[in-house]
């Protein structure tokens, strides 16, 4: 697998970004949902304005679709992944490089997303595949820490199993599929070209 022996270890510090990306994911989703236009119809809309459009998204849209969540429970599905993944890759890239990660993930998958599928896109769930895909490429490339990188590398392939793996092959595959999978992707290649950097270095 992965051998990356000029990687640093994985820095003891809590995961200040990590809060502050899910902090920022719950205000981003009670902003929405109490500046909404209700219409009495029915569900009221996603704005607009911040989902990624599959006819024609603004350039911001390239990020801003994984701030927004059709309701709460759609919200709560996705924040434990992105606690428990996020975290994991903040420690091995710190806290800057995990805001970095996070822009750069959403581009590619928003980005790769328009170009594949007509569809909108909105939710945090690609993010999510993508920090679990970075996290079980980076802790399999460790030399070190064995036990801590089994965990790691079990929750990344459990989650992978769960919401998508399992669904596909019972023929019900995630209405997600599309944008998890590039997630995974995304994540894997974010890694290898970490890795790739600090080899060059060493």
């Amino acid at each position: 697998m992965l051998h990356d022996p000029a990687a640093p270890s994985p820095r003891r510090h809590r995961p200040y970004a990590t809060a502050a990306l899910v902090a920022l994911m719950v205000a981003a989703w009670y902003v929405d949902t109490h500046t909404r236009v209700s219409t009495g119809l029915g569900p009221d809309e996603l704005p607009a304005r911040f989902v990624l459009l599959g006819d024609g998204p603004a350039p911001w849209q390239l990020v801003t679709w994984a701030f927004v969540h059709g309701d709460g429970w759609h919200l709560a599905m996705n924040l434990p992944g992105l606690a428990l993944f996020g975290a994991a890759c903040e420690r091995h890239v710190g806290a800057w490089g995990l805001l970095a990660t996070t822009l750069v993930a959403c581009v590619l998958v928003g980005a790769l997303f328009v170009c594949l599928d007509g569809r909108d896109l909105y939710g945090a769930s690609g993010l999510v595949t993508s920090f679990a895909a970075m996290v079980f490429a980076l802790a399999c490339a460790r030399p070190d820490a064995r036990w801590m990188r089994a965990c790691v590398a079990l929750a990344s392939l459990a989650y992978a199993w769960v919401f998508d793996l399992a669904p596909w092959l019972r023929g019900r595959p995630s209405p997600g599929l599309v944008p998890h999978g590039l997630g995974y992707a995304v994540g894997l290649a974010l890694a290898l070209a970490l890795v790739g950097v600090r080899r060059r270095r060493a």
